[in-house]
C-alpha cells in the first residue's frame, strides 16, 4: 500500500500520505478504504488531507482519471 491514514480523533482530522509510485489501483484502494473511514468516523464532519509530497510517479491515464472521479463522486 503507497500510503498511509492518520486520524486525530480530538481535531477530526484525517491524514493520508502517499510515497512511491501511485497506480490506478492504489487510488481505487484509498476511495474505498477513506470511504469506510468517513462512514465510521464522519458523524457529521471531518476535514481531510492527502500529502503528495513524497510520491515519485503518477501511473494514470486521463481514463484512469475520470473513472476515479466518478466513484468518487457517488
Amino acid at each position: 500500500m503507497p500510503y498511509l491514514l492518520e486520524f486525530a480523533s480530538a481535531q477530526r482530522i484525517f491524514r493520508a500520505r502517499f510515497a512511491g509510485q501511485v497506480t490506478v489501483e492504489s487510488l481505487r484502494e484509498f476511495i474505498a478504504e477513506t470511504t469506510r473511514f468517513v462512514l465510521e468516523h464522519g458523524d457529521g464532519s471531518l476535514v481531510g488531507i492527502v500529502d503528495f509530497s513524497d510520491v515519485e510517479s503518477f501511473d494514470l491515464s486521463p481514463a484512469d482519471v475520470r473513472e476515479l472521479d466518478r466513484k468518487s463522486t457517488r
